[in-house]
Protein backbone atom coordinates (compact mmCIF):
# COMPACT_ATOMS: atom_id res chain seq x y z
CA UNK A 1 0.00 0.00 0.00
CA UNK A 2 1.21 3.63 -1.09
CA UNK A 3 0.85 6.10 1.73
CA UNK A 4 0.70 9.99 1.20
CA UNK A 5 2.72 12.48 3.56
CA UNK A 6 0.16 15.25 3.85
CA UNK A 7 -0.22 18.13 6.66
CA UNK A 8 -2.34 21.04 5.58
CA UNK A 9 -1.74 24.50 7.31
CA UNK A 10 0.11 23.45 10.66
CA UNK A 11 1.48 25.97 12.48
CA UNK A 12 3.61 26.47 15.76
CA UNK A 13 1.72 28.59 17.60
CA UNK A 14 1.10 28.81 21.26
CA UNK A 15 -2.02 26.63 21.93
CA UNK A 16 -4.13 26.17 25.00
CA UNK A 17 -3.86 22.72 26.03
CA UNK A 18 -1.75 21.14 28.26
CA UNK A 19 -1.91 17.21 30.26
CA UNK A 20 -1.48 17.77 34.08
CA UNK A 21 -0.83 16.13 36.44
CA UNK A 22 -2.21 17.83 39.26
CA UNK A 23 -5.65 16.85 41.24
CA UNK A 24 -8.70 15.48 39.30
CA UNK A 25 -11.52 18.10 40.31
CA UNK A 26 -13.60 15.49 41.54
CA UNK A 27 -16.21 15.62 38.71
CA UNK A 28 -13.95 15.03 35.69
CA UNK A 29 -12.49 11.32 35.18
CA UNK A 30 -9.19 12.08 33.59
CA UNK A 31 -9.20 9.33 31.18
CA UNK A 32 -10.30 9.26 27.28
CA UNK A 33 -10.30 6.80 24.39
CA UNK A 34 -9.49 8.56 21.67
CA UNK A 35 -10.04 6.38 18.85
CA UNK A 36 -10.31 2.80 18.06
CA UNK A 37 -9.74 1.04 14.49
CA UNK A 38 -7.76 -2.01 12.80
CA UNK A 39 -4.29 -2.09 12.11
CA UNK A 40 -2.12 -4.18 10.01
CA UNK A 41 0.34 -6.49 12.34
CA UNK A 42 2.78 -5.03 10.13
CA UNK A 43 6.39 -5.64 12.09
CA UNK A 44 5.51 -4.48 15.64
CA UNK A 45 2.60 -2.46 14.69
CA UNK A 46 0.54 -1.13 16.09
CA UNK A 47 2.06 -0.22 18.70
CA UNK A 48 2.78 2.63 21.56
CA UNK A 49 5.62 4.29 23.21
CA UNK A 50 4.20 5.46 26.99
CA UNK A 51 6.98 5.63 28.37
CA UNK A 52 10.30 6.68 26.59
CA UNK A 53 11.28 2.83 25.37
CA UNK A 54 12.45 3.14 21.88
CA UNK A 55 10.85 -0.32 20.47
CA UNK A 56 7.97 0.99 19.00
CA UNK A 57 9.96 2.59 15.66
CA UNK A 58 11.39 5.05 17.80
CA UNK A 59 8.38 7.59 18.11
CA UNK A 60 8.50 10.18 20.70
CA UNK A 61 6.94 9.25 24.18
CA UNK A 62 3.34 9.28 24.65
CA UNK A 63 2.99 8.39 20.70
CA UNK A 64 1.12 5.74 18.82
CA UNK A 65 2.02 4.34 15.30
CA UNK A 66 -0.42 2.01 13.39
CA UNK A 67 -0.91 1.06 10.04
CA UNK A 68 -5.09 1.78 9.33
CA UNK A 69 -6.30 -1.32 7.36
CA UNK A 70 -10.23 -0.55 7.30
CA UNK A 71 -10.81 -2.03 3.57
CA UNK A 72 -10.56 -5.41 4.86
CA UNK A 73 -11.28 -8.88 3.59
CA UNK A 74 -13.00 -11.46 5.86
CA UNK A 75 -11.04 -14.30 7.83
CA UNK A 76 -7.67 -12.24 7.67
CA UNK A 77 -6.52 -11.58 10.67
CA UNK A 78 -5.45 -8.26 11.37
CA UNK A 79 -5.11 -6.10 14.91
CA UNK A 80 -8.45 -4.27 16.52
CA UNK A 81 -7.19 -1.50 19.13
CA UNK A 82 -8.39 1.61 21.16
CA UNK A 83 -6.10 4.51 22.04
CA UNK A 84 -6.60 5.78 25.41
CA UNK A 85 -4.79 9.24 27.31
CA UNK A 86 -4.84 9.63 31.06
CA UNK A 87 -3.93 12.37 32.91
CA UNK A 88 -4.36 12.08 36.72
CA UNK A 89 -6.27 8.56 36.71
CA UNK A 90 -5.03 4.62 37.04
CA UNK A 91 -6.99 1.36 36.80
CA UNK A 92 -7.95 -1.11 34.50
CA UNK A 93 -9.30 -0.52 30.84
CA UNK A 94 -11.40 -3.52 29.42
CA UNK A 95 -12.09 -3.31 26.18
CA UNK A 96 -14.40 -5.29 23.94
CA UNK A 97 -14.86 -5.00 20.09
CA UNK A 98 -17.65 -5.07 18.01
CA UNK A 99 -18.17 -5.84 14.04
CA UNK A 100 -21.63 -4.49 12.77
CA UNK A 101 -22.56 -5.41 9.15
CA UNK A 102 -26.34 -4.51 7.43
CA UNK A 103 -26.88 -3.03 10.89
CA UNK A 104 -26.71 -6.77 12.11
CA UNK A 105 -24.02 -7.32 14.79
CA UNK A 106 -21.71 -10.32 13.54
CA UNK A 107 -18.89 -10.53 16.35
CA UNK A 108 -18.09 -9.61 19.78
CA UNK A 109 -14.73 -10.12 21.10
CA UNK A 110 -13.08 -9.18 24.81
CA UNK A 111 -9.47 -8.05 24.89
CA UNK A 112 -7.67 -8.60 28.06
CA UNK A 113 -8.02 -6.55 30.64
CA UNK A 114 -4.91 -3.91 30.64
CA UNK A 115 -3.81 -2.15 34.02
CA UNK A 116 -3.09 1.79 33.21
CA UNK A 117 -0.90 4.42 34.97
CA UNK A 118 -1.65 8.07 35.50
CA UNK A 119 -0.13 10.87 32.74
CA UNK A 120 0.30 8.03 29.86
CA UNK A 121 -0.76 6.99 26.44
CA UNK A 122 -2.02 3.62 26.17
CA UNK A 123 -2.95 1.20 22.77
CA UNK A 124 -4.88 -2.00 23.39
CA UNK A 125 -5.06 -3.92 20.62
CA UNK A 126 -5.94 -7.67 19.80
CA UNK A 127 -4.97 -9.85 16.55
CA UNK A 128 -8.47 -11.10 15.32
CA UNK A 129 -9.86 -11.36 11.86
CA UNK A 130 -13.89 -10.18 10.67
CA UNK A 131 -15.82 -13.79 10.07
CA UNK A 132 -17.10 -14.43 6.58
CA UNK A 133 -21.09 -13.15 7.16
CA UNK A 134 -22.89 -15.35 4.31
CA UNK A 135 -20.41 -14.11 0.92
CA UNK A 136 -21.34 -10.17 2.79
CA UNK A 137 -18.92 -7.40 1.14
CA UNK A 138 -20.00 -3.41 1.56
CA UNK A 139 -20.03 -0.89 4.59
CA UNK A 140 -19.34 -1.74 8.40
CA UNK A 141 -18.65 -0.58 11.78
CA UNK A 142 -16.41 -1.12 14.38
CA UNK A 143 -16.91 0.09 17.95
CA UNK A 144 -15.08 -0.37 21.04
CA UNK A 145 -16.74 0.03 24.20
CA UNK A 146 -14.29 0.30 27.44
CA UNK A 147 -15.34 0.10 30.91
CA UNK A 148 -12.37 2.02 33.00
CA UNK A 149 -12.47 1.10 36.44
CA UNK A 150 -10.21 3.73 38.75
CA UNK A 151 -7.56 2.15 40.84
CA UNK A 152 -8.88 1.78 44.22
CA UNK A 153 -12.31 1.77 43.77
CA UNK A 154 -14.66 4.21 43.00
CA UNK A 155 -17.07 4.95 39.64
CA UNK A 156 -16.61 3.04 36.48
CA UNK A 157 -16.70 5.13 33.55
CA UNK A 158 -17.88 3.87 30.50
CA UNK A 159 -16.14 4.92 27.17
CA UNK A 160 -17.20 4.21 23.86
CA UNK A 161 -15.91 4.51 19.89
CA UNK A 162 -16.96 3.63 16.68
CA UNK A 163 -15.32 4.06 13.32
CA UNK A 164 -16.67 2.79 9.51
CA UNK A 165 -15.18 -0.02 7.70
CA UNK A 166 -15.73 -1.70 4.28
CA UNK A 167 -15.27 -5.14 3.72
CA UNK A 168 -14.12 -6.65 0.38
CA UNK A 169 -13.88 -9.62 -1.37
CA UNK A 170 -10.44 -11.14 -0.12
CA UNK A 171 -7.48 -10.27 -2.61
CA UNK A 172 -9.95 -8.17 -4.50
CA UNK A 173 -9.90 -4.08 -4.02
CA UNK A 174 -13.00 -1.88 -4.56
CA UNK A 175 -12.01 -1.35 -8.48
CA UNK A 176 -14.09 -5.03 -8.32
CA UNK A 177 -16.12 -4.14 -6.80
CA UNK A 178 -17.95 -1.43 -7.78
CA UNK A 179 -21.33 -2.17 -5.88
CA UNK A 180 -19.18 -0.63 -2.73
CA UNK A 181 -19.49 2.40 -3.68
CA UNK A 182 -16.30 5.04 -3.57
CA UNK A 183 -12.93 3.60 -1.50
CA UNK A 184 -12.51 6.67 0.94
CA UNK A 185 -13.00 6.12 4.71
CA UNK A 186 -12.61 8.35 7.79
CA UNK A 187 -10.37 6.69 10.22
CA UNK A 188 -9.58 8.53 12.58
CA UNK A 189 -10.57 12.32 14.25
CA UNK A 190 -8.98 14.03 17.28
CA UNK A 191 -6.43 15.74 18.37
CA UNK A 192 -2.67 15.28 18.32
CA UNK A 193 0.75 16.84 19.50
CA UNK A 194 2.08 18.98 16.42
CA UNK A 195 5.91 17.68 17.37
CA UNK A 196 9.06 19.31 14.85
CA UNK A 197 11.69 16.74 15.76
CA UNK A 198 15.14 16.64 14.52
CA UNK A 199 16.80 15.55 10.97
CA UNK A 200 13.45 17.04 9.38
CA UNK A 201 10.97 14.82 11.36
CA UNK A 202 7.79 15.50 12.74
CA UNK A 203 4.14 14.15 14.23
CA UNK A 204 1.93 13.37 13.39
CA UNK A 205 3.28 12.06 10.05
CA UNK A 206 2.57 8.85 7.30
CA UNK A 207 5.17 6.87 5.47
CA UNK A 208 4.31 7.31 1.51
CA UNK A 209 4.91 9.14 -1.52
CA UNK A 210 8.71 9.47 -0.67
CA UNK A 211 8.81 10.69 2.72
CA UNK A 212 9.64 7.80 5.77
CA UNK A 213 7.73 8.50 8.92
CA UNK A 214 10.15 6.65 11.46
CA UNK A 215 10.89 3.98 9.02
CA UNK A 216 7.17 2.69 9.57
CA UNK A 217 6.06 0.31 6.38
CA UNK A 218 4.14 2.54 3.59
CA UNK A 219 0.49 3.63 4.59
CA UNK A 220 1.58 3.52 8.43
CA UNK A 221 1.57 6.91 10.41
CA UNK A 222 2.77 7.99 13.90
CA UNK A 223 1.03 10.78 16.40
CA UNK A 224 0.60 11.67 19.72
CA UNK A 225 -2.85 11.82 20.89
CA UNK A 226 -3.66 15.14 23.01
CA UNK A 227 -7.05 14.86 24.59
CA UNK A 228 -6.73 15.50 28.33
CA UNK A 229 -6.81 19.16 28.10
CA UNK A 230 -6.18 22.05 30.32
CA UNK A 231 -8.66 25.22 31.19
CA UNK A 232 -5.46 27.60 30.96
CA UNK A 233 -3.12 28.49 28.85
CA UNK A 234 -0.58 26.84 28.24
CA UNK A 235 2.50 26.57 25.23
CA UNK A 236 1.59 23.64 23.42
CA UNK A 237 1.15 23.08 19.51
CA UNK A 238 -1.60 20.83 18.64
CA UNK A 239 -3.30 19.28 15.23
CA UNK A 240 -7.12 19.08 15.13
CA UNK A 241 -6.56 16.56 12.62
CA UNK A 242 -8.21 14.01 10.27
CA UNK A 243 -7.11 10.47 8.67
CA UNK A 244 -8.37 8.78 5.68
CA UNK A 245 -7.80 5.40 3.77
CA UNK A 246 -8.45 5.45 0.16
CA UNK A 247 -8.44 2.88 -2.54
CA UNK A 248 -8.85 3.13 -5.95
CA UNK A 249 -10.60 6.81 -5.30
CA UNK A 250 -8.78 10.35 -6.00
CA UNK A 251 -10.45 13.88 -5.37
CA UNK A 252 -10.50 16.70 -2.77
CA UNK A 253 -11.81 16.60 0.98
CA UNK A 254 -12.93 19.25 3.00
CA UNK A 255 -13.29 18.88 6.77
CA UNK A 256 -14.99 20.87 9.14
CA UNK A 257 -15.31 20.42 12.81
CA UNK A 258 -17.19 21.58 15.60
CA UNK A 259 -15.49 21.73 19.20
CA UNK A 260 -18.29 21.05 21.90
CA UNK A 261 -18.15 21.74 25.65
CA UNK A 262 -21.08 20.31 27.63
CA UNK A 263 -22.66 20.13 24.45
CA UNK A 264 -22.50 23.51 23.32
CA UNK A 265 -20.38 24.45 20.16
CA UNK A 266 -17.71 26.82 21.46
CA UNK A 267 -15.58 26.54 18.19
CA UNK A 268 -15.55 25.84 14.68
CA UNK A 269 -13.07 25.57 11.90
CA UNK A 270 -11.58 22.96 8.81
CA UNK A 271 -9.27 21.36 6.95
CA UNK A 272 -8.51 19.75 3.56
CA UNK A 273 -7.13 18.65 0.76
CA UNK A 274 -6.09 16.13 -2.56
CA UNK A 275 -6.43 12.64 -1.92
CA UNK A 276 -4.83 9.92 -4.02
CA UNK A 277 -5.41 6.63 -4.73
CA UNK A 278 -4.25 3.61 -2.61
CA UNK A 279 -3.03 6.06 0.39
CA UNK A 280 -3.35 6.40 3.79
CA UNK A 281 -3.31 10.81 4.61
CA UNK A 282 -3.35 13.39 7.15
CA UNK A 283 -5.31 15.77 6.92
CA UNK A 284 -4.45 18.53 9.99
CA UNK A 285 -4.74 22.66 10.79
CA UNK A 286 -3.33 24.10 14.22
CA UNK A 287 -5.77 25.45 15.98
CA UNK A 288 -6.04 27.63 19.55
CA UNK A 289 -9.29 25.76 21.93
CA UNK A 290 -11.24 28.12 23.43
CA UNK A 291 -10.15 28.84 27.38
CA UNK A 292 -13.08 29.82 29.09
CA UNK A 293 -13.06 28.50 32.44
CA UNK A 294 -15.28 25.26 32.10
CA UNK A 295 -14.19 21.49 33.33
CA UNK A 296 -16.05 18.69 32.39
CA UNK A 297 -16.97 16.69 29.00
CA UNK A 298 -15.76 17.49 25.40
CA UNK A 299 -15.84 16.64 22.15
CA UNK A 300 -14.85 17.08 18.54
CA UNK A 301 -17.29 16.04 15.77
CA UNK A 302 -15.90 16.07 11.93
CA UNK A 303 -17.75 16.12 8.99
CA UNK A 304 -15.91 15.63 5.89
CA UNK A 305 -17.30 16.04 2.01
CA UNK A 306 -15.37 14.02 -0.24
CA UNK A 307 -15.59 15.14 -4.00
CA UNK A 308 -14.21 12.78 -6.65
CA UNK A 309 -12.51 13.03 -9.66
CA UNK A 310 -14.54 10.18 -10.70
CA UNK A 311 -18.48 11.64 -11.47
CA UNK A 312 -21.30 10.27 -8.90
CA UNK A 313 -18.56 8.93 -6.12
CA UNK A 314 -18.75 11.80 -3.55
CA UNK A 315 -19.46 10.84 -0.35
CA UNK A 316 -20.66 12.73 3.09
CA UNK A 317 -18.24 11.10 5.98
CA UNK A 318 -18.33 11.70 9.64
CA UNK A 319 -16.04 10.99 12.58
CA UNK A 320 -16.20 12.50 16.50
CA UNK A 321 -13.79 11.94 19.33
CA UNK A 322 -14.16 12.59 23.17
CA UNK A 323 -12.04 14.73 25.48
CA UNK A 324 -11.86 16.31 28.36
CA UNK A 325 -11.12 19.66 29.58
CA UNK A 326 -9.60 19.13 33.62
CA UNK A 327 -8.94 22.56 36.15
CA UNK A 328 -5.30 23.25 36.44
CA UNK A 329 -3.70 22.14 39.33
Amino acid sequence: MRGLALIVSVTTAVFTCQLQAGSESGTVAEVVQAFAGISQGNGTLPCANPGGANGCYGVPNGSVALQPYHFIPPNQREFYYAVFQTGNWGGTLGVTFEIVEANVVIQTVAAPVVTVSPNSVVLVSMAEAIPDNNGYVGPAKLTATTTATPAGGGTPVALKSSVALEVVKHGASLQAAATLGPGILQVIAGISQYLALSGAMFIPCVTGDGFSCFGLPAGALALAPYQVLSNTPTPISLVYLTVFQTENWEGTVSSAFQLLEGGTVVQTGGSGGTALPISTMVFGTGYVPPVNGYVGPAGMNITTTATAVQRGSNRTLHGSTELKIIAAP
